[in-house]
């Protein structure tokens, strides 16, 4: 029994460096058009309250089809759930019509009670798998998170933010998650 436990949890290891691996290549060899994050009220996270960013396309060669949108969060131990799910709407900053909608979830601890992610104290940072965002009419992208989990308002949360890499595909296509 504890030699299929080892076996699973090397198996886990080493699924969790492939996705690592492949998030690293999907970003076009880590090429981070834009990388910001929004800070939490101290009271927490309010189900009400949408986190808004605004990429302007500036940095954005013409040969880009789309986006890869990542969602990432700063949590602390009072977070007391295993996941964060996130919901993603995205606009043409222009035109204001809307792009898509998605869900994304960042992993906070793992099946075993160990945090996810990497830490540089008490905070650890967590990421998403990504999604594959359309190019709008125009450069601009507006994107509008918010979290749909149980409660009404998220404690151990500090930050939230967003990573936007280059895609080459066209078409939109969720990571699965």
């Amino acid at each position: 029994m504890t030699r299929g436990r080892d076996v699973a949890r090397k198996l886990q290891k080493a699924s969790n460096a492939f996705l690592i691996v492949m998030t690293a290549l999907l970003c076009g060899c880590g090429e981070v058009l834009f990388h910001e994050f929004r800070s939490i009220d101290a009271r927490g996270w309010d189900k009400a309250e949408s986190l808004c960013f605004s990429y302007d396309g500036g940095s954005l060669g013409g040969e880009c089809a789309g986006y890869l949108l990542f969602v990432e969060a700063r949590t602390d131990a009072s977070y007391s759930y295993k996941d964060l799910v996130v919901r993603v709407d995205t606009f043409d900053g222009e035109a204001g019509a809307l792009l898509s909608t998605d869900t994304l979830h960042c992993s906070v601890y793992a099946d075993d009670g160990r945090r996810e992610g990497a830490t540089a104290g008490m905070l650890y940072q967590v990421s998403s798998g990504g999604i594959l965002l359309p190019k709008g009419v125009c450069d601009t992208v507006v994107m509008c998170l918010s979290h749909i989990m149980e409660a009404d308002v998220l404690c151990g949360v500090y930050d939230v933010g967003i990573r936007l890499c280059p895609s080459s595909r066209g078409q939109r296509q969720s990571s699965g998650k």
